[in-house]
Parts: structure tokens; C-alpha cells; sequence
């Protein structure tokens, strides 16, 4: 009865750090500190207008989102659309450069990690939608302490998020590549945009090297969005 009772008190104690720190109290910082978890239940669709950089090459790119986990990213390629898109089911690609030149349903590790996109993010309502969070403990990374929180989805992958202590917003988090590498997401200049704050400097690189970074210019909430766009046209 004891040792039972001993491995119980430890099972409890893995969750909650010694400073009271736990996973959930962390997200509930985060969302209070964005603008709180009501202003974001609150999105019915957002449209987000950024720059992107690859590979040395600099493009304009929107993206829209919506409810039902719906996304569309449009990039302009020297006059050229690339669009990836997803309609809560579909994941689907029209990408001329690489020679999909037709809406084209995607496969494989990009249809897999579409399926994982979260539009109201990891952090509403976790438990309830399958989303197991996980206090690690505090790590330092540049001579600076960070709550480290595991996220794993229902799919079973598992996303690493590391939070300012301070400022109590996400610094950067870590997610599996195709390959086995573990890519790194840095965010920054965080802003706030009709009540919520995001982010507008990404940085990710894998192997230490820089291999995409975006720039938030505009992030507006409650647009007029077709919800066809999400869907994948028939050729």
C-alpha cells in the first residue's frame, strides 16, 4: 500500500516542478500573455501577410486560415503562384516549378504534417482535443533559462516548445524533420495585431543552418474568405 501510494505521489510530482511550475500553467501564461484564451476561441479565420526567404531568394507569400483547421499559403515565384493548401481532410499542392502544373493531392510527410496544423494553435484546450502536454523542467540555450513543454499530438508526434520566462511568450520550439533531423523555429518581435499577439520574425534552421525565415507584415482577423479556396479543384 505504501510503495502504491509512494508511486503516485511520484507520478504527480513529474508533472509540476518544484517553483509550481506545470505545462498547463505555462500555456495558460502564454495565452494570457497574447491576449487570452477567449480573444483567440473567438477567431473564426485569419489572413496573414508575409515575406519569405529560401534558399538566398526573397518572395511574397499570404496565408489564409480558417476554422476546421483549414489553411492556404500562397507564394509568388517571380510571377509565378505556388499554392499549398488544406481543407480539414485534403492536403493538395499546384506548384508549376516543380513541374505540378494541376491541383495535386499531397502525400506522404507533407500530407501528414497538414494534417497535424492546429489553427487556434497547441495550447487551447489541449486535453480535450487529444493533446497531451509535458513539463520537461528549465533548460538554458545563450546563456538564458527557458521552461521547456513537450506537445504531442494525436498522431503521436511530439513537438518541443521553449518559453521566455519573462515575457512568458514561446522563444523557439523544435520539431522532428522527414529525415530524423530536429528543426528549430526561432520566434521573435512579437506584435500585437487586433488584439492578439504573434510573432513576426521566424527563423528555422536545421543542422544550424538557416533554411527558411519569414516576416509578418499584416495579420488580420474576421476577413472575407471564400471557404472553397481550401478545397482542391477538380483539373
Amino acid at each position: 500500500m505504501k510503495k502504491t501510494l509512494f508511486l503516485l505521489i511520484i507520478v504527480f510530482l513529474s508533472g509540476i516542478s518544484l517553483n509550481g511550475q506545470s505545462a498547463r500553467q505555462i500555456a495558460d501564461d502564454y495565452l494570457k500573455a497574447t491576449g487570452g484564451k477567449e480573444q483567440w476561441k473567438s477567431l473564426q479565420n485569419r489572413r496573414i501577410t508575409m515575406g519569405m526567404k529560401m534558399q538566398g531568394f526573397e518572395f511574397p507569400a499570404v496565408m489564409y486560415e480558417a476554422k476546421g483547421n483549414k489553411q492556404r499559403l500562397e507564394i509568388n515565384v517571380q510571377g509565378v503562384q505556388i499554392i499549398q493548401a488544406f481543407d480539414g481532410e485534403v492536403a493538395w499542392v499546384v506548384s508549376p516549378p516543380q513541374g505540378i502544373t494541376q491541383p495535386t493531392a499531397m502525400t506522404g510527410p507533407q500530407a501528414e504534417s497538414a494534417k497535424e496544423y492546429e489553427f487556434l494553435g497547441e495550447f487551447i484546450d489541449s486535453e480535450s482535443r487529444g493533446i497531451k502536454l509535458e513539463y520537461k523542467g528549465e533548460e538554458e540555450a545563450d546563456g538564458k533559462t527557458y521552461w521547456h513543454v513537450d506537445v504531442t499530438k494525436k498522431s503521436g508526434t511530439t513537438e518541443e516548445y521553449y518559453f521566455d520566462k519573462e515575457t512568458k511568450l514561446i522563444a523557439f520550439m523544435k520539431t522532428p524533420g522527414a529525415n530524423g533531423q530536429m528543426s528549430t523555429t526561432f520566434y521573435s518581435d512579437y506584435k500585437a495585431f487586433e488584439g492578439i499577439k504573434y510573432p513576426t520574425h521566424l527563423v528555422v534552421k536545421t543542422g544550424g543552418m538557416t533554411v527558411q525565415e519569414l516576416t509578418f507584415t499584416k495579420v488580420e482577423h474576421g476577413v472575407d474568405i471564400d471557404p472553397s479556396i481550401f478545397s482542391m479543384p477538380e483539373n
